[in-house]
C-alpha cells in the first residue's frame, strides 16, 4: 500500500477542511500521515485512526481582527531564516523516517525543499501560496519572500484551486474543480443568518438574527449548507462550502491579506459589509434585493466537488 504524507496550514482551517476532503476520499486505498501545526482535535474527529503529528512553522503570522499587524509579523519574523533552515532539516529527517511514496502540500513551503533533497514527489494543492502574503508584507526583496518562491519552485506538480490568485511561483499547474467537505447530514433550512468566521479573533457581532457554528462542532459545512445566507470572511473553506449550496454570502474585508481580495475577485453575487452597520440588519435588508440568478450561476458552475478526482490523481502519481 502506497504511503502519502500530508502537509497542512493551520494559520486558518480552510487548508485542513478541503483537505480532509481529499483525504476522504483517498479513503483505505493508502497510508496516511498528516502533518500539521494545530487543531489535531478537529484532524483526529475528521479522521478517525488517521496518523497526525505536529510540524512547526517559520512564518509567524499575527493576527489583527480579520486581517494581519504588519508591524507586529514583521518583528516577529527576524529571526525567520534559522526557524526556516531547522524545520527543513527537521522535515527531512521525518521524511527518511516515514519513506512516504508522494507528499500532498497546502501550503506550506517546508516540505517543498526537504522533499527536492530526498527525490520525494511532492503535490502542492492550493488556491494561493505564501508568497502572496509574504510580498505584501515583507516586499519581494526579502528573505521571506525569497525563501518561499524557491521551496515552492521544487513542486513536481500544482493543482489549483478555484478563487486562486495567479500562482507564478509554482510550476506545472493545473486548474482543477472546488476541492470541500460533503455535506455528511441535511439539516432543516434555517431562516437565520450564519456567523462564520472560523477561529478568526474579534469576529462576534450582535444581533437577533444572526446565529453561530455550536463550539465544538466538527462538521461545520452542514450548518453552511442549511443557512439562509453566510455572514463571514472571504476565505476559501467557508466560501467554497456556501457557493456549492447556493447560500447567500456577505463578507467583511480581511485587511492585509491579499489572498481575500483575489477570492472577492472571483465570487459574483457575494456582498461586501460595510464597516459601522449593525451586520444582521444591514443584511436582512440586502436580502430583499439579493441577486438570486448570480448565486445560482455560482451553484452551478461549482456544484461538482473535485474530491474523487484529485484523489485518483495523487494516487496514480503515488
Amino acid at each position: 500500500m502506497k504511503k502519502i504524507l500530508f502537509y497542512l496550514d493551520s494559520f486558518g482551517l480552510g487548508h485542513i477542511t478541503r483537505q480532509v476532503a481529499l483525504i476522504r476520499a483517498i479513503g483505505k486505498r493508502a497510508q496516511i500521515t498528516v502533518a500539521c501545526g494545530a487543531h489535531t482535535e478537529l484532524l483526529q474527529k475528521s479522521l478517525p485512526g488517521a496518523k497526525i503529528r505536529p510540524i512547526a512553522s517559520s512564518l509567524r503570522l499575527i493576527p489583527e481582527g480579520l486581517g494581519i499587524d504588519l508591524e507586529k509579523t514583521r518583528a516577529a519574523n527576524r529571526n525567520f531564516t534559522n526557524r526556516f533552515e531547522n524545520a527543513v532539516r527537521a522535515e527531512i529527517a521525518r521524511m527518511k523516517s516515514e519513506k512516504p511514496d508522494i507528499i500532498v502540500a497546502d501550503i506550506p513551503p517546508e516540505p517543498f525543499l526537504a522533499a527536492s533533497k530526498l527525490s520525494i514527489p511532492i503535490i502542492a494543492v492550493s488556491n494561493f501560496g505564501w508568497t502572496l502574503i509574504a510580498k505584501h508584507v515583507f516586499g519581494t526583496s526579502s528573505e521571506v519572500y525569497r525563501t518561499y518562491a524557491e521551496s515552492y519552485s521544487k513542486a513536481s506538480e500544482t493543482l489549483v484551486l478555484p478563487f486562486n490568485e495567479p500562482m507564478p511561483e509554482f510550476p506545472n499547474r493545473h486548474k482543477v474543480g472546488l476541492l470541500r467537505r460533503r455535506v455528511t447530514a441535511k439539516m432543516p433550512k434555517t431562516g437565520r443568518i450564519l456567523a462564520a468566521f472560523g477561529k478568526s479573533i474579534n469576529a462576534r457581532m450582535t444581533g437577533r438574527s444572526l446565529h453561530y457554528i455550536p463550539k465544538g462542532a466538527i462538521e461545520t459545512q452542514n450548518y453552511v449548507a442549511a443557512a439562509r445566507a453566510v455572514f463571514g470572511k472571504p476565505s476559501y473553506g467557508t466560501v467554497s462550502e456556501a457557493v456549492s449550496a447556493g447560500v447567500p454570502l456577505f463578507l467583511k474585508k480581511r485587511p492585509n491579506f491579499p489572498e481575500s481580495d483575489w477570492i472577492l475577485k472571483n465570487l459574483k453575487g457575494a456582498n461586501v459589509v460595510p464597516d459601522g452597520v449593525e451586520a444582521g440588519k444591514w443584511i436582512g435588508e440586502e436580502m430583499e434585493s439579493i441577486r438570486w440568478d448570480l448565486i445560482e450561476g455560482m451553484k452551478e458552475k461549482y456544484s461538482q466537488n473535485s474530491d474523487r478526482e484529485l484523489a485518483d490523481l495523487v494516487l496514480g502519481w503515488a
